[in-house]
């Protein structure tokens, strides 16, 4: 075997692992799924600080059966921003799967957003969705969601 033939070998298996991770890391995962009169809504993770601080920011769009679950290690109060946002959304605020607080169409915001919108009670988890959701879906509080 030539020195050429054997440095190659190792260099493709290192770029392949390479592009592995920053695929696994880059594109955005559906983790749960979310069941809406008959229809399925996949619902991307937001686990870690940073997730939840990037958020849906800076994407172009979303598709209208996805959403995007923060999820909290324990009840808390939570302040959410539209910063670097293209879309408006409607958040769906949680506490243990029960919508606690509907805030809809909140407007995108540029680097600098003005407007915080804080929960106004503990909560567990909030479903960031297209704006219209929530009336798509006339969901009330105290709705119980089946999130899986």
């Amino acid at each position: 075997m030539s020195a050429k033939k054997s440095i190659t070998l190792p260099l493709i298996i290192i770029a392949a692992l390479i592009v592995g991770l920053i695929v696994f890391w880059i594109y955005p995962r559906a983790n749960k799924t979310l069941s809406l009169n008959g229809q399925k809504i996949s619902l991307e993770l937001a686990l870690t600080d940073q997730q939840q601080v990037q958020g849906l920011s800076s994407r172009p769009s979303l598709c209208q059966t996805c959403g995007m679950l923060f999820v909290f290690d324990k009840p808390q109060n939570q302040k959410f921003w539209m910063k670097d946002m293209n879309f408006p959304l409607d958040l769906i605020w949680l506490n243990d799967n029960k919508i606690v607080q509907l805030d809809k169409n909140l407007p995108p915001e540029g680097a600098m957003p003005k407007n915080f919108y804080p929960s106004r009670q503990l909560i567990t988890d909030v479903l960031e969705v297209n704006a219209g959701f929530i009336d798509k879906y006339q969901l009330q509080i105290g709705q119980s969601l089946s999130i899986k």
